[in-house]
């Protein structure tokens, strides 16, 4: 919108997440919460409502024609592979990716893509492997069904390969990190507890906001992680280490659940997110996420000794393969110095 241009009756802040909220408020009414950002045709939209009580003219909605993208993505919705066989929390974000998709494509006939095409969408954005193979996997999905369902006699995301991107992944905490975290956030703080409960299970973000006391039974926390728990539920016994018992039992926590947002409310997984982000930076530290936490608590199992095995069922792993990522840098030490001591003990 031209800076010459003046709008009444509006309020704006940034919330606790950073997101900017508009509002509409005339004196003596209600406000309305209006999307942004300012001049957008959104925020246009719900003015004119707000303002008016007239409801701006939308546009005329765009036929889909048989066979294309967007048609085969919309039957894709409906389908038991996509609302059956994934998690909420992927399939909220591949339709972000698929909508985003469609944006672009969706007029294209699916019968029109061949491998170069797919090769070429991907390579777009080689510059970060993730992205991009996150795109490849959700399109997987769409071409599948189409395949399974005779709308296609062929699927070329067969022949195109994901990219191959950092192994490294998260970074992982030092011993150095935790203890600066543990200086700036004192036993009986809730981010104290936060990283306790992340360093001594071992679990995801998303399992860790929904412990609570009762989970608790005999000295162990018994729940299902909640990746994959639509689909493939893993059901995990853990005990309750010494120190996670010790701050658990001075630490405030909530009723439901140990975690509580400032209103007494269990976190949602991109809140907690953006509060432990916060919570990090407070201690002088950066690069770093919970998610790092877990690959951290896997290393120092493998420093204490712990076979892949054992680690693999602490965390919840479905694989070998999965756990080796994080632990081959322990391994690969412990053998050099194994060759060390050979060496010594062989010139004496």
């Amino acid at each position: 919108m031209p800076s010459s241009v003046r709008v009444k009756h509006i309020n704006r802040y940034i919330d606790r997440h950073g997101r900017e909220r508009i509002y509409y408020r005339e004196p003596g009414k209600k406000q309305i919460l209006l999307r942004g950002p300012v001049g957008s045709p959104e925020f246009l939209e719900d003015y004119l409502t707000a303002s008016t009580g007239r409801t701006a003219a939308k546009p005329p909605s765009r036929n889909v024609s048989r066979g294309s993208m967007t048609q085969i993505v919309s039957q894709y919705y409906a389908s038991a592979d996509y609302k059956n066989n994934l998690g909420e929390v992927t399939r909220k974000r591949r339709k972000t990716i698929l909508t985003d998709f469609l944006n672009k494509y969706g007029d294209t006939k699916i019968t029109d893509w061949e491998v170069r095409h797919i090769r070429k969408l991907r390579d777009e954005n080689a510059s970060t492997p993730g992205s991009a193979n996150d795109v490849m996997k959700a399109l997987r999905g769409v071409f599948r069904f189409a395949l399974d369902n005779d709308i296609i006699s062929y699927n070329p995301m067969r022949d195109v390969p994901l990219l191959k991107g950092s192994s490294e992944g998260f970074r992982e905490w030092t011993i150095f990190d935790i203890e600066k975290y543990e200086e700036r956030w004192p036993i009986g703080t809730k981010e104290r507890l936060a990283l306790a409960l992340l360093v001594y299970t071992g679990q995801r973000r998303s399992d860790i906001i929904v412990l609570g006391r009762q989970h608790e039974k005999d000295g162990w926390l018994y729940f299902t992680q909640h990746k994959n728990r639509e689909r493939k539920p893993v059901h995990m016994s853990l005990p309750i280490l010494p120190g996670l018992r010790e701050i658990l039992d001075v630490s405030p926590t909530g009723d439901l659940t140990y975690l509580v947002t400032q209103y007494g409310r269990p976190y949602k997984n991109e809140s907690f997110g953006n509060w432990f982000r916060t919570a990090v930076r407070a201690a002088d530290l950066e690069g770093l996420s919970a998610h790092g936490l877990r690959k951290s608590a896997a290393v120092r199992l493998a420093e204490d000794g712990h076979s892949d095995h054992e680690i693999m069922a602490m965390g919840g792993w479905d694989t070998l393969k999965e756990v080796s990522r994080y632990t081959k840098g322990v391994r690969r030490k412990r053998l050099a110095e194994n060759v060390l001591k050979k060496a010594r003990e062989a010139q004496e």
